[in-house]
């Protein structure tokens, strides 16, 4: 499986910027292409998951162990940190698991559900959760101290950060490598008014050699 890093992303974009020849009184700055590549990656996924197409496993993010506290307030426990935004989409959420240690799925339901739960015959002593705010709560939670939580979240570093991972451009960046040339493209067009394709490979060669195509539009 081939490694896609988020600065390999940016530094091509800004190479594509500098070979097209933008002047700008404010320079493009690898912090605002971040800011884009995060916003049209979450635009593309969004895209594909409201079609109906399948989430693809390169989109999620595990945050392991998260701490639980007490909410004296609704007399329930919930991650004592928020999580991070996640792309939230026509009819799912971005969280896709929630789970306990022992790696037992605890559903994730709507908080209007939550007063119903208790009536039902077979499952009103589950641990369920709910999101409210920033927050996963758990409905008997049955002394559980942490929880883990996978999604689909709106900036990868977030999660990664709150995981406890140290990231850094090399880290790698939950995108599927087929969708980086469409991400880029996206950019280009759209904020910087370029044309960048890729040429097919006409000559069928083993070294896929490919090249940048640039036109900057004519206004």
């Amino acid at each position: 499986m081939e490694f896609v890093s988020l600065g390999s992303i940016i530094y091509d974009i800004l190479n594509i910027i500098r070979g097209a020849e933008i002047t700008d009184d404010e320079p493009i700055t690898e912090k605002q292409v971040e800011a884009w590549v995060h916003q049209y990656r979450a635009l593309l996924i969004k895209r594909d998951i409201d079609k109906g197409k399948y989430i693809n496993p390169d989109y999620v993010q595990n945050i392991d162990s998260i701490s639980l506290e007490y909410d004296s307030t609704r007399q329930l426990y919930r991650t004592s940190s928020d999580i991070p935004e996640t792309i939230d989409f026509n009819r799912q959420s971005g969280i896709t698991y929630v789970g306990d240690v022992y790696g037992n799925r605890i559903q994730l339901m709507s908080e209007t559900r939550i007063p119903y739960q208790k009536h039902t015959r077979y499952t009103q002593d589950d641990t369920v959760a709910f999101l409210r705010g920033h927050r996963v709560y758990l409905s008997n939670s049955h002394g559980l101290s942490t929880v883990s939580i996978r999604g689909i979240f709106q900036v990868p570093p977030d999660a990664a950060i709150l995981a406890g991972e140290t990231y850094t451009y090399d880290s790698y960046y939950p995108i599927p490598i087929n969708m980086v040339t469409t991400l880029k493209q996206e950019i280009l067009k759209n904020e910087l008014n370029i044309e960048y394709q890729v040429p097919n490979d006409e000559i069928n060669n083993s070294d896929h050699e490919i090249e940048d195509v640039l036109q900057q539009r004519q206004e």
